[in-house]
Order: structure tokens, then sequence, then C-alpha cells
């Protein structure tokens, strides 16, 4: 009995004690307890943490500028992810190089960085890497299908840099992904308008259609309708009706050749007939 009014007499003595003292960090330290409640103390290297870069994704945080796929054929492909100062690209096989110069100003821009105004792109080349004869750079991705990447950590003032243009080419071929004259764009700083990412190398709009389809350059009809189009200028520069005068007599010019054509045609037919009756007649 005694051994039970004491363990309430220490449990009552405890409860008190907690009332008195809330419990703390410090408090919970000088009695060997865990403290339950009160501010939580940061470790002496809480500047260095970081959150991965996986969950700051899944969190909206550090989502790239842009990211695709360059289909290389069989299979094969290279990702490539922007970030504002970095772009990435990752292949799937070996025996790639990265054929690529800067946009600068605008997003169809092709410099080598080495010579882009403002000077200090130069510090994004790798070490590795020869000028492409194109005003470009040319860098070998790493062995075993290692990622290349162009930064710009050691470039300082970047100006009007807006991103990489690049094709993916295989060494060994000179095959060049994607075909035919295009360049891609990964930007590199934010706010760049991607609304239009394909660069073509040669000609107009109306150029290349005609160059891949093998169009007309006027259709049947054009050239009378251009003729109405040019008569009130006619008719401003020679007078109300010039180019009525003019039809009319192109008309009457084409009909005496033809009058003169026949005449000429019947003349020979009744000088046959005339020698050939005459023949007959002896």
């Amino acid at each position: 009995r005694s051994l039970g009014g004491m363990a309430s007499m220490l449990s009552l003595a405890l409860c008190c004690l907690l009332a008195a003292h809330p419990a703390s960090a410090s408090w919970g330290g000088d009695f060997g307890l865990a403290a339950s409640s009160g501010p939580k103390r940061l470790p002496p290297n809480y500047r260095e943490l970081r959150v991965p870069d996986s969950i700051l994704s899944l969190r909206g945080g550090n989502s790239p500028l842009h990211e695709q796929w360059i289909d290389l054929g069989n299979s094969n492909n290279v990702h490539v992810v922007a970030h504002a100062g970095e772009v990435t690209f990752t292949p799937s096989r070996e025996g790639l190089e990265l054929r690529w110069a800067v946009a600068v100003s605008s997003i169809d821009g092709y410099l080598n960085p080495k010579t882009a105004p403002g000077g200090g792109l130069g510090g994004m080349v790798p070490s590795d890497s020869v000028d492409e004869k194109a005003r470009g750079i040319r860098t070998a991705f790493p062995p075993n299908k290692g990622s290349l990447s162009l930064n710009t950590r050691s470039c300082g003032d970047v100006g009007q840099l807006k991103g990489v243009r690049f094709v993916v080419v295989e060494t060994a071929t000179g095959r060049i992904s994607p075909p035919g004259g295009l360049t891609l764009l990964a930007p590199i700083v934010d706010g760049v308008d991607m609304g239009y990412s394909i660069k073509t190398d040669y000609g107009s709009l109306e150029e290349r259609l005609n160059k891949r389809t093998n169009l007309p350059t006027h259709l049947d009809g054009d050239q009378g309708r251009e003729h109405q189009h040019r008569a009130p200028a006619m008719e401003a520069q020679l007078g109300p009706g010039a180019h009525l005068e003019l039809d009319a007599g192109g008309q009457a010019s084409r009909a005496a050749h033809r009058t003169a054509a026949f005449a000429d045609h019947a003349g020979r037919q009744q000088g046959h007939r005339a020698s050939g009756g005459g023949g007959g007649g002896g």
C-alpha cells in the first residue's frame, strides 16, 4: 500500500512539474526526454542542404525550359533538356557528335559562340570542340553514352543570347538528324518564344514550296487576269479605252495574218489545179 501511494505521489509531482515548465528542446535534453513540441533546431550545415531535383520537379520546381527527344532512327535518340543557363544532351548510342551554334538577338541566329556579339560566349565551348566551317562548333559526345552539357556558367553577361541551335551528326557516316537542312533550337534563358523552333536554311516559303512540289509559278488564266488588272493603269496613261484599242489592234493583226495565210494557200491550190488541167488537155 505504501509503494502504491509513493507511485501516485511521484506521478502527481511529475504532472505538476510538466505543467509548470512546458516541454522544450533544451528542457528535454536536460532531463533526457524527447521534446514533442517547441522550436526544432536546424543542423549546423543547414545552408548546404538542398531538395533533390526529382522532388522539386514533382512539386513544380526546377522545371525545364524545354525538353525533347531527337529521333535518330533504329530506336535511338538524343534526349535534350534545357534549363536556364544550361542545355544537356544525352544520347542512347555512341558514335555521335553535336554540330551547334548560338542564337543571339533572334531565335533564327546561327553564330559561332567565340565570335558572337559581346565576346563573352566563348566559355560555352567544351575544350575538345573544333570550329565548323558553317560558322558553328562541332563537339563529340563523351564515350559510354555520356551526356554533353553546354552552359553559360563561365560566360558572365550573356547579352541577348536566346539559345542553342543544333543538329546531331553520326560521325562514321555523316548522317544528320534532323535531315533536310533544318536546325533545332533549345532555349538557354527564360522568356524565349518557342512558337517557331525550326529554322530553314534556304529560301522563302513560296520558293521552298516550288522546290519541293514543283508547282508552276503561273496558273492557266493568270496572264489574262493580270492584263485586266493592268487596264486601269493603261487608261490612266494613254486615255480611256486604251487597253480596248490595244486588244482590238492585236485581234486585227492576227485576223490579217490568218487572211493572208488563207489567201496564199488558196492561190497555191488554184495554181496546182490549173497546171493539172492543162496537162490533161494536151
